[in-house]
């Protein structure tokens, strides 16, 4: 990952020098070294200037109850006069944070702004990964540190071909920016919301087969896609609520109390419905758009924004079939 920071500090009282930090090695990467804690970071070929001129860096480790929230510090001196205004640049890179098996969590830290006086008047932030082939389109998302509620709505953000951008005015942040990204693509949108990408995360299968335009995801992985048993559960709307999914046989799907025909077969193993919804080495693979298909959505996948989107009408659910009081009193009879 690379990283390139552009600030703009005035100075709004006499003369003075400042020690500048900057963050390295946010909790999402500690696990990803093996070095002793002391020798630790993440950031590689750091480098800042001042106004165009290259400044002098040192690094430094963060110990006591800081720790767990940054490792380390890179430290640099810059000097005001009065009522100055001074271009700062950052550029580094940094290894990818480890987040589990086939999913990495890249972090950067924006609550320290606001030690900074008064708030950020503009915030522009802008992402690139033209250049990422392996990953899948990350998932842009702001997070208050440690489940201290959410940031700002996703939907500022802007997307363009590989690439997004957003500006926040007026900024004191009390959160971070997270890239969440998995080992293959995984870009979909439930009923204009983003899914997860961490429904996608598996120790033991690929998340998704096949072409983008029609997409093959293993069966357990479906319950989380359609927001059943998380907690995007309320939030994605009654069009995402597909109830008791479970795969009846290879061409057959049951949910919200109703079976419905595939189009096409399901492949590998049919397990026990006890266990289609737990991972495992050898899943059953689904065609997504069958499924969406069966529920009279709409699946498509868009090639500039690599994001498939699909849309759910909302689903009638069958009500429990209760014996009439002259059955009842029938089978008490026998």
């Amino acid at each position: 990952m690379h990283v390139r920071a552009t600030f703009w500090f005035e100075n709004h009282g006499p003369a003075a020098k400042v020690t500048m930090a900057f963050p390295d090695e946010t909790s999402q990467n500690q696990f990803q070294s093996n070095e002793p804690q002391s020798n630790r970071h993440i950031i590689d070929n750091m480098m800042s200037a001042v106004d165009g001129k290259h400044v002098t860096l040192s690094h430094q480790t963060v110990t006591g109850d800081k720790a767990f929230e940054v490792k380390g510090v890179w430290l640099k001196t810059v000097s005001f006069t009065r009522g100055q205004t001074r271009k700062v640049v950052v550029d580094y890179s940094a290894a990818n944070g480890f987040a589990g098996s086939g999913y990495v969590l890249n972090s950067y830290i924006l609550r320290t702004g606001s030690t900074w006086r008064g708030p950020i008047g503009k915030c522009s932030i802008n992402v690139d990964w033209t250049k990422i082939k392996k990953f899948s389109r990350p998932a842009l998302t702001f997070s208050k540190y440690f489940d201290r509620g959410p940031g700002p709505h996703y939907r500022v953000w802007r997307f363009g071909h590989r690439r997004a951008s957003c500006v926040l005015n007026n900024l004191e942040p009390d959160f971070d920016l997270n890239l969440g990204m998995i080992d293959r693509f995984w870009g979909f949108t439930l009923n204009g919301k983003p899914v997860p990408s961490w429904v996608g995360i598996s120790d033991f299968d690929e998340p998704v087969k096949g072409p983008r335009s029609d997409i093959q995801i293993p069966f357990w992985m479906t319950r989380g896609f359609f927001g059943q048993g998380n907690s995007m559960e309320n939030e994605r709307g009654k069009g995402g609520e597909l109830r008791n999914l479970r795969l009846i046989d290879r061409s057959t799907v049951e949910f919200n109390g109703r079976r419905h025909k595939l189009r096409r077969t399901a492949t590998g193993p049919i397990p026990p419905f006890s266990e289609q919804n737990s991972m495992g080495e050898d899943p059953t693979y689904i065609h997504l758009r069958d499924i969406v298909k069966a529920c009279r959505g709409t699946y498509r996948y868009d090639p500039f924004t690599e994001l498939v989107h699909i849309t759910i009408p909302p689903q009638k659910r069958l009500s429990r079939i209760t014996a009439r009081p002259t059955e009842r009193r029938r089978h008490k009879a026998r």
